[in-house]
């Protein structure tokens, strides 16, 4: 049987707007703007590169219902520089088919209907696989449509659909399925779209999400991209994933402790890259949390700058550095708690237990804590001790 290869799509929200950034920085949104087009470049341009047979797109191909004339004429010309055949099924936001007949796509660009339909490849005549799909005709479809999908027997199947695949019972509205039952069905590639986050839930048959191309806000996070899939006898014979991001969103905790601004800069520029658009978590305890906390956007600036990111957020989970050491012995709240565990921690382990199971109702727990390693209860007291101090100077101050 002849080999071929694939590049499967999806949620490529062409036209879509970006949220979670300032306004006021017009290179940056421009580049957002062009991101979504940029991805699909790309796919294009992997076409030649890796010497492709067609490419499946698995719906919201456009983000808006209404589709503008120019993102309708970008992507025709798009699929008319691929020149290779190109399956669509649209999904809940491409549904409607605007401007059909004013810019219709180019000949190698086939659509599924919403009753579904199967082609062949490269053609009847002398069929390599077969391509099924079905398209949305309406923005939420609670149909399982994977139920109406049936392959070849004697050909490698496609299936390529826009669903929800194990969503919790009655909260899907995009044709939510379930993974156990699209066994069985004659399907040997799931071609799916809807999730943004790209997974393969099965390989037996193979049930994909490409996730979508292009993050377009700060939960999308990480690579983006589109499967480059190699079929050899019959079978998967491997898939590549082909990042096609050009902005990429990043969250990330940082903790300070033991840190100067320098350190913090240091780690930061390890662990995001040049140019990402970062939310940053700040954690820990160390003299920076004065310093960032008089001058936050300041820091922040300091911060993007140097370590080469884009900071979209900044949230301080800090603490100050403090010498609990020295409210020993000063009669007070402080020097009461750190007084406590210092006898409880002296006593040792049942004197520990004892304190914290003293009511019947915790008695109900007592294993949990005996079956704790030496030393565990005693580094809990220390903790809790520390933990109770400080809350007690930030309520002084």
């Amino acid at each position: 049987m002849p080999s071929f290869r694939f590049i499967h799509c999806a949620d490529l929200h062409l036209g879509c707007r970006f949220v979670g950034v300032s306004a006021e920085d017009e290179d940056l949104g421009k580049a957002m703007r062009e991101a979504t087009f940029k991805a699909l470049d790309l796919i294009v341009d992997a076409v030649s590169e890796k010497d492709v047979d067609f490419v499946v797109f698995a719906g919201d191909v456009f983000d808006e219902e209404t589709q503008s004339p120019r993102v309708r004429h970008l992507f025709a010309q798009a699929l008319r520089r691929a020149g290779v055949p190109c399956y669509i099924a649209y999904g809940n936001h491409d549904y409607r088919r605007e401007w059909e007949d004013c810019i219709p796509l180019p000949d190698n660009a086939f659509v599924f209907p919403p009753e579904g339909a199967s082609v062949m490849y490269p053609d009847a005549d002398s069929p390599v696989t077969e391509i099924t799909g079905i398209s949305y005709d309406r923005r939420n479809v609670t149909e399982d449509l994977t139920q109406r999908i049936s392959g070849s027997p004697s050909l490698f199947t496609i299936a390529v659909l826009h669903c929800e695949v194990d969503a919790p019972e009655g909260s899907g509205m995009y044709s939510p399925c379930r993974s156990e039952a699209m066994t069985g069905r004659g399907v040997d590639y799931w071609a799916l779209g809807h999730v943004h986050t790209r997974s393969v839930i099965r390989r037996d048959p193979y049930i994909v999400y490409p996730g979508n191309t292009q993050g377009r806000n700060p939960r999308e996070t990480g690579e983006k991209g589109a499967y480059l899939v190699t079929v050899e006898d019959g079978g998967v014979s491997g898939m590549e994933f082909l990042p096609t991001h050009s902005i990429l969103w990043e969250s990330v905790s940082i903790d300070i402790t033991g840190k100067d601004l320098d350190g913090l800069v240091e780690e930061i520029s390890a662990t995001v890259g040049v140019g990402s658009l970062v939310r940053l978590t700040l954690t820990g305890r160390g003299d920076l949390d004065r310093m960032l906390r008089l001058n936050t956007e300041g820091a922040a600036e300091a911060i993007a700058k140097a370590s080469g990111c884009r900071l979209v957020g900044l949230e301080l989970q800090t603490s100050e550095s403090v010498d609990l050491e020295a409210r020993r012995g000063s009669g007070d709240f402080v020097d009461a708690a750190l007084t406590e565990a210092d006898r409880l921690t002296g006593e040792g382990r049942e004197a520990i237990l004892d304190e914290i199971c003293r009511t019947k109702a915790s008695q109900n727990v007592r294993r949990v804590f005996e079956a704790m390693e030496d030393g565990e209860l005693e580094a809990m007291v220390r903790d809790a001790s520390r933990l109770l101090a400080e809350r007690l100077m930030e309520a002084g101050r």
